[in-house]
C-alpha cells in the first residue's frame, strides 16, 4: 500500500511498558542499506528510538524516556510525526507534546508499505532477533502529520479511540 505522494508520516500506537526488553522492534520497513529509505522504531531499556537514513548513513534519535514520567506497568500511547521536507520529528506521549527534534540531515521517506513489519525486525520472528515481547495495540500509520488536536482525540483521556479520521 502506498504511503502517498506527500512527505509526511504519523505513527501511533499503544504499548504496555511493564516489560523492559533489550533492543526490540516496534516498527521496521526492511532497510536494505543505509542508502535506501527506511524507518526503524525500536524499544531498548527505557527508551523509544526512531532511526532513519539520510541516503548516506543511519541516524538514530532518542525520542522518549518512557520511565521518566511514571509510566511503568501502564498502557501508554505514543505518537511520532515526521515531516521529511522540513526535517522535523515530534513525539507525543499520552496525547501531549513531549519533544520536537529538528534534524540537520536529509531524510529519505519510504514510499510503499509492501515490506513493513510490526513487532519484528525484517520478519525474523523465528530467530527472536529484535522481536518485541510485550503488548502493542492500535498501531497505525498516516501519510500526513496529525494535528495536536487529532492526537489528543486518539488518546481520549486514556480511554483511547479507534481512528475517528483518515
Amino acid at each position: 500500500r502506498s504511503l502517498g505522494n506527500g512527505n509526511q508520516l504519523t505513527f501511533n500506537w499503544w504499548m504496555n511498558s511493564s516489560y523492559n526488553p533489550a533492543l526490540r522492534t516496534i516498527y521496521n520497513d526492511r532497510a536494505q542499506s543505509n542508502t535506501s529509505s527506511f524507518i526503524w522504531i525500536r524499544y531498548a531499556g527505557k527508551y523509544i528510538y526512531f532511526q532513519y537514513t539520510n541516503g548516506e548513513s543511519y541516524q538514530t534519535i532518542n525520542m522518549f524516556n518512557i520511565y521518566d514520567t511514571g509510566n511503568t506497568d501502564k498502557w501508554i500511547m505514543l505518537t511520532i510525526t515526521v515531516d521529511f521536507d522540513s526535517r522535523i520529528i515530534k513525539g507525543y506521549l499520552n496525547g501531549s507534546h513531549y519533544v520536537t527534534l529538528p534534524q540537520e540531515f536529509n531524510m529519505l521517506k519510504p514510499n510503499t508499505l509492501t515490506t513493513k513489519f510490526i513487532g519484528t525486525y525484517q520478519g525474523r520472528l523465528h530467530t527472536n532477533a529484535y522481536t518485541y515481547f510485550g503488548y502493542l495495540d492500535e498501531f497505525a500509520i498516516w501519510n500526513r502529520v496529525l494535528s495536536p488536536d487529532e492526537i489528543s482525540q486518539l488518546y481520549n483521556n486514556g480511554i483511547g479511540k479507534s481512528y475517528p479520521f483518515k
